[in-house]
């Protein structure tokens, strides 16, 4: 069995923000990157950064610093626009469990033929901000021996001035690549799986 696994941030925003604010060198001297970076270097994680496009303080225009470094970003980060401040419209809610459950652990989507798309959930796995850390290996140990794996997590609890800061976050992150990692996956970006 060829084993995939997708991991997604979403809310991002405030990496671009201090970017757009610091105008570093690189942008992997900007923290929450420098530590996706390292867990790719060190695991292969890749990651799907959801941004927000709009919030009260910032406009997720810069995000156009991480594409136009694309040589040093594109192995192993994707950007995609979520959505303004916390709002996001779903609109395929015609869309049964029957239809989409034999997606959650293969690397299969299901195409709507109302809708002309392909559907997959992607996360079946735990969501990083609301796991322990000394609970991982557990949460990911039913999952393991499937043929897909996604997990996912929010930005903002990286950082110390958010009021639900994650002092362990960073271990997180290393944690969850490590398992996927000694677990025998290959990190994937969606268009690869559909």
């Amino acid at each position: 069995m060829n084993k995939k696994a997708y991991f997604f941030i979403d809310d991002t925003i405030w990496a671009f923000r201090d970017i757009a604010r610091q105008k570093p060198a690189s942008i992997f001297d900007q923290p929450f990157l420098a530590l996706m970076k390292e867990a790719h270097d060190k695991y292969g994680m890749k990651v799907q950064l959801n941004l927000f496009y709009q919030t009260d303080f910032f406009y997720g225009h810069s995000f156009r610093l991480l594409q136009n470094r694309k040589p040093e970003t594109a192995l192993f980060t994707r950007v995609s626009l979520n959505a303004a401040i916390t709002r996001s419209i779903c609109g395929y809610n015609h869309l049964t469990p029957d239809l989409v459950e034999p997606t959650y652990y293969t690397c299969k989507a299901h195409y709507d033929e109302a809708t002309g798309m392909h559907f997959k959930r992607m996360c079946n796995g735990p969501v990083l901000n609301l796991s322990t850390l000394d609970g991982l290996s557990e949460e990911f140990a039913p999952i393991t021996d499937k043929e897909f794996v996604g997990y996912a997590t929010h930005e903002q609890y990286f950082y110390p001035e958010y009021f639900l800061y994650q002092t362990d976050y960073a271990d997180k992150i290393e944690k969850a690549a490590k398992i996927i990692y000694e677990n025998g996956y290959e990190y994937v970006f969606i268009e690869d799986l559909v």
